[in-house]
């Protein structure tokens, strides 16, 4: 198997086909809001966070809605915006989307937890109607515009965090065509045979087409259906450029053709070494390597399959500096290991390179310490079910593997202590995860390797059941409007679909149980049409070919203490009260997408400068009711 790189991957929340631009405005205890596109693919930290992910790739998963009492304590980090449009991220490392309570990833979001993605630091806001609320309250208008997608001969493109545009023209009918030319950043002379990768897709992506440029730098690839496209471009073979990366601002058409333009690569150098594997009961392992700089910022890494016994040649493009490289991050079965033999970064040999050297013999030997955990994985049945992620998860994190071809596992590198073994299945195999002896995180077994003794615990075998797969037909104006498409149970936890681009959706891996559709536009998400039943095996065909969107933007300008320093209005069900849709706003102006409807809207600072504050009212009692309607101007006094 070719070595994988990492690839960053982002989705960006879409601006849907009907919107109404509502200008909302008020003083003191008012509001005036929007979702900054600032605050979309932001800055280089954020990409090399969504890199370091990446790096672990093999398991996928999807940010889904989360809907919270708004009676209950408000609380969470600036990422926390419900806004943000389902993001791809590939690892291979479970823990890496593990929960608070310790539970490894899935496909699944239980609303009542922390999410996998959406941790919280718990503040509670002081109480309704104090000092800052009871300000006056000034007029508030919603402004018609047009119902109709905004003509435009370009868009946003965003190349290795750099925001640019794509210029758009027709293109051919149900395709995407994208095309570009590669050039060396430095020179602008065009690179021959630089590879150009497209993934795709809604819900759990796919590789899609590879291209290589010509003799003009220049290339062209196309995709069918409206989706989520991102792109990597790597260094043409037998040359020194460093990977950069590329991602659109939301869903791009079908029936359009977007040139990018010229894409500048940086000169790098190649640091490289052979990773020596040590024997053990299985097939495979995942090698890594990453590179940081000496104060510890990631830079790039490389990752790969690795037999027992062999020695795995590794190598990274990256550009001229100087850097620290751990051969093994110990949460693989391997003890973590650094460059020239160092157990830790703070006594690795820094190497330093110019652009266009090539450093070679950064080898190490990778070892699974005294202590370990194996068994093996069957299918239900009874056969061998290859490609599981095996989280092993105790006091000092977790380590995670992935099952051969006969099923089995083998995990290294355990601390002394207690621990619980979850399992995995690939999306694409429809399989529910478990957990040895018993079917989530608070029912597994607990196992335990004592302190002072090496200990290989054997036979932590597990069976995967096959799950239900839910399917239907969807509207083509719900495809193009929604960010968010899935189902939930009555216990309140999410399953994602994976739109696929001749409309349809599919859900696969359900367990048994009741579900209703649930869709989220923006910051705000519902549910739609009656409860419906799955069973584990079989297949339901839910028809959503009649389901209809209406949206809306809201353009706020929030007018109260400290909103310059960010803060989060929560969108609520003018009847029950209860939170239907939040976003973060970074700054005192932010954008907000929703659908259409009524509600009664909230905002405090994410720090607790400003109690919470209402449009129309100082407390949520009096708090007057916003009508979202598309189409029409309602003015609000």
């Amino acid at each position: 198997m070719a070595p994988r790189r990492s690839a960053r991957s982002r989705l960006i929340s879409s601006v849907v086909a009907a919107a109404i631009a509502c200008g909302l405005v008020v003083s003191g205890a008012g509001l005036a809001w929007a979702n900054d596109p600032s605050a979309t693919p932001d800055t280089e930290a954020a990409l090399e966070s969504v890199v370091s992910e990446t790096d672990q790739a093999g398991l996928e998963a999807i940010d889904q809605p989360e809907t919270i009492d708004q009676e209950a304590v408000e609380s969470s980090s600036p990422d926390d915006s419900l806004g943000d449009s389902p993001e791809l991220a590939e690892s291979t490392d479970p823990a890496e989307s593990a929960n608070d309570d310790g539970s490894g990833p899935a496909d699944t979001v239980d609303t009542t937890t922390d999410g996998e993605s959406e941790s919280a630091e718990e503040a509670t806001p002081p109480a309704d109607g104090a000092a800052d609320s009871d300000a006056a309250v000034r007029a508030m208008s919603i402004e018609e515009s047009d119902a109709s997608p905004v003509d435009t001969d370009s868009v946003a493109f965003w190349f290795d965090g750099r925001e640019g545009s794509a210029v758009v023209s027709e293109g051919e009918a149900g395709l995407i065509t994208i095309s570009g030319v590669v050039t060396d950043a430095a020179t602008d002379t065009p690179l021959v045979g630089a590879v150009v990768r497209l993934n795709a897709g809604d819900g759990p992506g796919a590789e899609g087409p590879v291209a290589l440029t010509d003799a003009d730098g220049a290339f062209s690839a196309q995709l069918e259906g409206t989706q989520y496209v991102h792109l990597t471009f790597e260094t043409p073979e037998g040359e020194l450029y460093v990977t950069a990366y590329g991602w659109f601002d939301g869903r791009v058409d079908a029936g359009n053709a977007y040139d990018l333009g010229r894409l500048g690569l940086d000169a790098g150098a190649e640091l490289s070494g052979v990773l020596s594997v040590p024997e053990a009961p299985v097939g495979r392992f995942s090698a890594s390597v990453t590179i940081f700089t000496p104060s510890g910022e990631y830079v790039a890494g490389w990752y790969d399959d690795a037999a027992p016994g062999s020695a795995v040649p590794w190598s990274v493009v990256v550009p001229g500096g100087t850097y620290v490289v751990q051969l093994s991050n110990g949460r693989t079965g391997f003890e973590e290991l650094w460059w020239d033999g160092a157990a830790s970064q703070e006594s690795s040999t820094p190497v330093t390179v110019a652009a266009g050297d090539r450093r070679g013999g950064i080898d190490g030997a990778l070892s699974f310490g005294s202590n370990s955990i194996s068994g093996t994985v069957l299918a239900s049945d009874g056969s061998p079910l290859e490609n599981v992620d095996v989280s092993v998860q105790g006091p000092d994190g977790s380590s995670s593997g992935t099952t051969d071809a006969g099923g089995r596992y083998f995990l290294g590198n355990l601390q002394p202590g207690n621990y619980r073994v979850g399992f995995w299945p690939r999306y694409e195999s429809g399989g529910i995860q478990t957990y040895y002896g018993g079917p989530d995180y608070q029912s597994a077994t607990v196992l335990t390797i004592p302190v002072g003794t090496p200990t290989a615990l054997t036979g932590i075998d597990a069976r995967i059941r096959i799950g239900g797969t839910v399917h239907g037909p969807l509207s083509p104006a719900a495809a193009d409007a929604i960010d968010y498409l899935g189902i939930e149970s009555a216990e309140g936890s999410f399953y994602s679909a994976a739109v696929r681009p001749d409309g349809s959706f599919r859900v696969i891996g359900v367990p048994t149980g009741t579900y209703r559709i649930t869709y989220a536009i923006g910051a705000t998400s519902t549910t739609y049409g009656d409860p419906f039943a799955v069973v584990e095996g079989a297949e339901t065909t839910v028809d959503l070919s009649e389901l209809s969107i209406a949206a809306s933007t809201l353009v706020l300008t929030i007018d109260v203490p400290g909103a310059d320093q960010g803060g989060y209005v929560y969108l609520l069900d003018p009847v029950t009260h209860e939170q239907v849709g939040m976003q973060y706003a970074p700054t005192a102006t932010a954008t907000l997408h929703a659908i259409a409807g009524d509600y009664l809207v909230r905002y405090t600072n994410w720090f607790g400068a400003t109690n919470s504050v209402y449009y129309g009212g100082t407390s949520l009692a009096t708090a007057a009711v916003l009508t979202l309607l598309p189409g029409e101007t309602v003015p609000i006094l």
